[in-house]
Parts: structure tokens; sequence; C-alpha cells
């Protein structure tokens, strides 16, 4: 999210460097972090990138199973992620699957190439997504009835940029770029009360809500990069943020033993807000063969809303617009890169990222994050017109929210090839 801007990024060498790269730009996928640094690139390029990610996550005291008369007063919270009500006292309060893990493999591929002055660029990423697939299965410790509970989401986005950059003075490049942001949201709820007991089957109960949507969004983008002199350069970038006009259909159907209260389903528009974000950087060569960087990242996650009209609504699929309280998050990232020789560069980096939702609010079923911290290492090769390179990053982090541990961990892989020409 974050306005096509937002962890982990992409590209091996940015994210080598710790995704400190707003200062340096200086390969094609600079249409990210500062498309001003496509003006200091010789020549034409095509790169591709995979990126491979293992997500950990944990919430110590799972997801909530909410007091029945919470949902007789409307008092279940979106903000908090309110999804499973129970009917029945006697089941438990919470679930008891904690942790989830999930792979994912995104790639991206962009180039750019010179016209009449201009450095021009193409590229198609994936900055970020949301996915998860949690099941449980608990006991009502009175009847002894199984509860089957699964939560899936998906959140997925695209980005295809246009770029444009110049050097306006042999010291300062301008580039500004627009993005074509393409969403896809998928949500499927389901519970199911059941009775071991054939003669209590009458209070049996189930439960399904189904959503999906797809949308598109514009944004803007503008970067400079000023060389203070060869081995001194500074950037800046600001990317306009979005809001996504996601269209789709929404169901939710209920049921006690074999009587049917609840069935509403309807055509919807949601607008999911896609925040500014904006950043500074630096990039150092105190040394020929030595590179150091360092960037300042801001999100204003403030825009972040609960927006959905429904063309039919109804008792339970309710028009709702309300603010989430999400605040300003900071992220801090730093890199170095040592080129062992004209061929070969190692590399290094470490960031720190503050999340921009309000600690009460973390869980599974509103957004597994915490505030985070990374290391990464890398290495690229030239092979003549070839370049390979390849990065390994792990991030951590946890917070204890009244007395309940949030915790996350990945391990990511990136790999590159680049051609010139």
């Amino acid at each position: 999210m974050g306005g096509a801007y937002e962890v982990p990024g992409f590209g091996a060498k940015a994210m080598s460097l710790g995704g400190a790269f707003i200062g340096l730009a200086d390969d094609w996928t600079a249409s990210y972090y500062n498309p001003a640094g496509l003006a200091q690139l010789e020549g034409n390029s095509i790169g591709i990138t995979l990126f491979n990610i293992n997500w950990n996550g944990a919430d110590r005291d799972s997801i909530a199973n909410r007091d029945p008369q919470e949902l007789m007063d409307r008092k279940l919270s979106i903000r908090r992620g309110d999804i499973f009500p129970r009917l029945y006292p006697s089941e438990p309060s919470r679930f008891s699957k904690r942790e989830v893990l999930h792979r994912f493999y995104q790639p991206s591929i962009g180039g750019y190439f010179h016209w009449k002055g201009y450095t021009v660029s193409l590229a198609t990423y994936n900055p970020l997504g949301n996915f998860l697939d949690w099941r449980d299965i608990v006991l009502d410790p009175v009847t002894q009835a199984q509860i089957l509970a699964s939560f899936y989401t998906r959140f997925f986005m695209a980005v295809s940029n246009l770029s444009l950059a110049r050097k306006v003075t042999p010291k300062l490049s301008l580039g500004v770029g627009i993005n074509l942001i393409y969403s896809q949201f998928e949500l499927d709820v389901y519970k199911r009360y059941q009775n071991t007991d054939p003669t209590l089957s009458s209070s049996d109960y189930y439960m399904d809500i189904e959503e999906n949507g797809k949308g598109i969004g514009w944004e803007g983008v503008a970067g400079l990069l000023y060389k203070i002199n060869p081995d001194i350069s500074v950037g800046a970038v600001y990317r306009s943020g979005s809001i996504i006009r996601m269209r789709g259909g929404a169901h939710i159907y209920q049921r006690i033993g074999k009587e049917v209260i609840v069935a509403e389903g309807s055509d919807y528009l949601r607008k999911f807000p896609q925040p500014p974000t904006w950043g500074i950087g630096i990039a150092y060569r105190p040394i020929p063969p030595l590179t150091l960087t360092a960037d300042w990242q801001w999100t204003d996650w403030r825009v972040q809303k609960y927006h959905v009209s429904y063309d039919n609504p109804g008792d339970n699929l309710r028009n709702t617009n309300i603010n989430l309280h999400w605040k300003i998050s900071a992220r801090y990232r730093f890199g170095v890169e040592y080129r062992v020789s004209p061929k070969m560069a190692l590399r290094t980096g470490f960031y720190y990222d503050e999340r921009g939702m309000p600690g009460e609010f973390l869980g599974f079923t509103t957004v597994a994050t915490v505030d985070r911290k990374e290391a990464a290492f890398g290495i690229s090769y030239d092979l003549g017109r070839w370049r390979l390179e390849g990065s390994y990053n792990a991030s951590w982090g946890n917070q204890n929210i009244h007395g309940v541990d949030q915790v996350l961990w990945n391990n990511m892989i990136h790999l590159g090839l680049a051609y010139r020409f």
C-alpha cells in the first residue's frame, strides 16, 4: 500500500542497500525510488526481478470470537477487525491458532531508453499486497460442539509506471512519473458451529461472508537528484497518493438449524485511499570503491478510511465511511556498497520502519504488522552487457499491546537480471 510505495520494495540492488536508494537511484528501478535518477543512466537497459518472501506472523491471542451482546448492540468494530460473533455465551471468547506462515513470489520488469534528450522509463511491479489464510477448530466447553472457522483475505496491487527524466544542469536532474495502480480484493469468512450430538443439531449454525472487488487509481510522482560533487549526491521524491475506486460484490449468509436468518447481497463501490509518501536521500563515496547511502522516508497514513457504498444496503451490508485513525509513519534506511573489482560489488544494509496503524487495532483480521527492523546482504556481478544481482533480507518485529505480543519475522530473496544495450 502506501501510495504504491511501501515495504519491502523491490530491486535486488536497492533492497541489498536496505532500500536506501533515493540519493543514488542508478539503475532501472529508479522509476520506483526516484525518477530523477534515470537521467544519469547511459545507454538503454531492460531488467527483471523475482522476489520471494517467506512471511511469518503471530498474534498471541489469535482472533476474537466476540460477545453476542456486542452483536446485538451493534458494537462490533471495523477498526478492530471484529469479524466473528458468537451466538452462544458458552463459546470460547477467542480462537486458538496464533501463527501463520505464507510464501509469495512476485516478478517485476522494467527498462529505460533515451529520446530527444530525455530518459524514458517503463516498469511494472508489485510493491505490496496483503494475504492471510487462517483456519482453526475449537470446542464449546459446555456442549462440546465443534466450532470451525476460517478467514481468507487477499489484497493484490500491481503498478504500471511511465517516467520521464532530464538533466536540467550538469548537477541537477528532474524526473516525473505517473502510476496506474490496479488492485484486487477478496474476502471469504466462514464459521460453523456443529454439535457432535445429533439430538442438538437444531442449535447448529453457519455463517459465510464473501466479498470481491477490483479497481484502479492514478498517482503522480516527482523527484530530483543533485550532485554536489562527483562523490556526493542528494535526492528527494514525492508521490501524490491516490484513491482506488474498487467495484465488486458482497454477500452474507447465516442460518441457525435449518432457518435462514440472514441472506443479503449487493454490488458495491469501495474507495480505498493510497496515502501520499515522500522521502530524501544521500549517497556518499568517501573512497572510490565504497558508497554509503541513507534515506529518510514518510507515509501519511492519516488518509486511511473504510469507505463503502452498497447498491442495495441491508441490516448487515451497511454504507460506511469512517476514519481509521492511522498516523504518519517514518522509515530510516542505510546501505553500504563495496566494489571488490570493476565487475563485482558486495552490499549490505539496514532499515527501521514504523507502522502507521494504532497498536490496539493490530491483528490477523486487520493488518498483521509491527514496527520492523531489517538486515540486508547482496552481491552483483557483471558479465559483459549482463548484470546478475541477488539479495537476502531478514526482517523482524515484536510489539506488546495491552499484554499481548504481536510478532512478525520474514525471510526475503531478490534475484535480478539486467541487460544493457
